[in-house]
């Protein structure tokens, strides 16, 4: 019994091999014949697309020059209103309502929360001494 199924196996093998390098020459019989008719197609291919490419942006020799055209300035930049912005907390950078704190080293607002949390001045980096009671 082990032997038929030893030569069963080793069929399968042989078959499974024998396709395979037929499978191999068939690819090999194709690529021969094919270069010859891709490489012409190829370039035909090339050619079409060149020539579109060419009637949609011809070279800039053969562009027309458009007149030169008067550029007309720029706006001037708008007036500064008068209204007066509240100033911006540089850690969360948020406006600051009048109950703000300012830094004792570089005077910038902060809201009192962000001052405290961070520990001090989120511009100047002021930090909060530590040895106060």
């Amino acid at each position: 019994m082990s032997e038929v199924v030893q030569i069963k196996t080793l069929l399968i093998i042989i078959i499974a091999v024998v396709y395979f390098i037929a499978k191999m020459f068939r690819k090999d019989a194709r690529s021969t014949s094919l270069p010859e008719e891709e490489d012409l197609y190829a370039r035909e291919l090339e050619e079409r697309r060149t020539r579109e490419l060419l009637q949609k942006y011809p070279p800039p020799t053969a562009r027309r020059r458009q007149p030169a055209r008067d550029i007309p300035e720029p706006p001037p930049p708008p007036a500064a209103s008068p209204r007066q912005t509240a100033p911006v907390c540089p850690i969360c950078e948020h406006p600051v309502p009048g109950t703000g704190f300012s830094c004792p080293a570089c005077g910038s607002r902060h809201h009192t929360e962000c001052f405290t949390l961070f520990d001090g001045c989120g511009k100047c980096g002021y930090k909060i001494p530590q040895n106060l009671p």
